[in-house]
């Protein structure tokens, strides 16, 4: 993120680079960082802000109450779509968290795929009836119910310790600059993988989040009817059966 204030200009921008990246074949994982004193403090009240435009709408005084709840649930769906970008992305993204992570920030991490952070990073996530997706990703992605609900409905920081224990994050390191090289590391390696399989376990894993076991192993049986006929399985397979050394080149999708 260019500033510590995720600003309204900033998700909206988020947005469209997300969707440029992942029709961009060349593209193999995209990664997210802060570049100040931490990842982000949440959307700046001052600003504009969905919270608000959501007042605006609250206090106009010429919109019936019908008009004020469609131009509200509109206002929520705009920015619940930014964070959605992310997650819906074919491509493999990764965030890493420094610092503050707080407010609209843990929506933002919350979409990514996988999450690293430094051993000083906090997270709290400020909840004020509207939900642009961390509470609901959350409840998927931690192992601790419980855990979250004490979270968000008490406004509390917790720490990185604490995000690794409940599994919000992968890995933490020492400091940021390992973070973030940690984080290139990773992608790189993804990148290098067959971008076919790696965008099929998203495709499955995404799938899976709100489908029986029985409905996912359909899904996936069908999806490998077209995706495993490429050249990427036989150029791996090749590799094993020869012995060869010296990584794959797999072409883009």
């Amino acid at each position: 993120m260019a500033k510590e204030e995720a600003e309204t200009r900033l998700p909206r921008e988020l947005h469209d680079v997300v969707r440029l990246f992942a029709k961009h074949p060349p593209t193999r994982a995209i990664t997210f960082r802060g570049i100040g004193k931490c990842f982000s403090n949440g959307m700046d009240l001052k600003e504009r802000s969905p919270a608000t435009v959501i007042n605006e709408i609250v206090a106009n005084g010429d919109l019936d109450v019908s008009r004020k709840g469609r131009g509200i649930e509109k206002t929520i769906r705009e920015a619940q779509m930014v964070f959605s970008a992310i997650e819906e992305c074919p491509k493999p993204t990764i965030v890493a968290l420094h610092g503050n992570c707080r407010g609209a920030a843990l929506d933002f991490a919350s979409a990514c795929d996988i999450r690293l952070a430094s051993s000083e990073a906090t997270f709290s996530l400020k909840f004020y009836g509207v939900d642009y997706g961390a509470i609901t990703r959350l409840q998927k992605i931690c192992s601790n119910e419980a855990w979250i609900f004490h979270h968000v409905a008490n406004l509390s920081k917790f720490d990185a310790d604490d995000a690794l224990q409940h599994d919000f994050v992968l890995r933490l390191f020492d400091t940021p600059a390992e973070m973030f090289d940690g984080m290139t590391k990773l992608a790189e390696q993804i990148a290098s993988r067959s971008p076919v399989a790696v965008q099929g376990v998203k495709l499955v894993l995404n799938h899976a989040k709100d489908h029986s076991v029985r409905d996912s192993l359909r899904f996936t049986a069908d999806l490998a009817q077209s995706q495993n006929l490429n050249k990427d399985i036989g150029q791996a397979t090749l590799k094993v059966l020869q012995k060869t050394t010296g990584a794959l080149v797999y072409e883009n999708i």
